[in-house]
């Protein structure tokens, strides 16, 4: 079940059960404004015809909290979703297990994602009652920076909830 939260000065944001995935990962430590350095190690890495493949989405996944630890020290997973039993030299696999999460949809640079995921948590999540989980966040990332417009670019920002 899907619920949909959206009024003119919020961040319009869903409900919704997600599947969980396998996902093989490079782990970037640093501040996450670099953690794009992270996502170009994992590609490195994946063969070129991942998609092709049917290897996906792009998912990154927060292991510090901004707000506690300092920035030279702050964990990031970039990885990438891929069948069970796969494994590629200097990823670690990871599982994100299948969970209740509210997602906004960001549309536009990722620059400004920090500013999102900050509102989520102070505003957006307690306005409308929900709790999040223990859980890391996370990101799924829709399209290639490469292919597509910063202004046009579609990222799910994931926040875990309590059950």
């Amino acid at each position: 079940m899907t619920v949909v939260f959206s009024e003119s000065t919020q961040l319009p944001l869903k409900v919704e059960n997600v599947p969980g995935w396998n996902i093989l990962a490079w782990r970037y430590v640093g501040p996450y404004a670099g953690k794009m350095a992270g996502f170009t190690e994992m590609l490195s890495r994946l063969p070129r015809d991942f998609v092709q493949r049917g290897w996906g989405p792009v998912i990154g996944v927060y292991q510090s909290d901004p707000a506690i630890t300092p920035a030279r020290q702050q964990v990031y997973l970039a990885g990438c979703a891929v069948p069970e039993k796969i494994g590629v030299s200097g990823l670690q696999p990871v599982r994100i297990l299948p969970q209740r999460c509210a997602i906004h949809r960001h549309v536009g640079p990722y620059e400004a994602i920090p500013e999102k995921f900050e509102r989520l948590f102070k505003t957006e999540l307690r306005s409308k009652k929900l709790w999040p989980a223990a859980a890391p966040p996370f990101e799924i990332y829709h399209d290639d920076p490469g292919e597509v417009a910063p202004n046009d670019l579609r990222t799910d920002l994931c926040v875990p909830l309590k059950a």
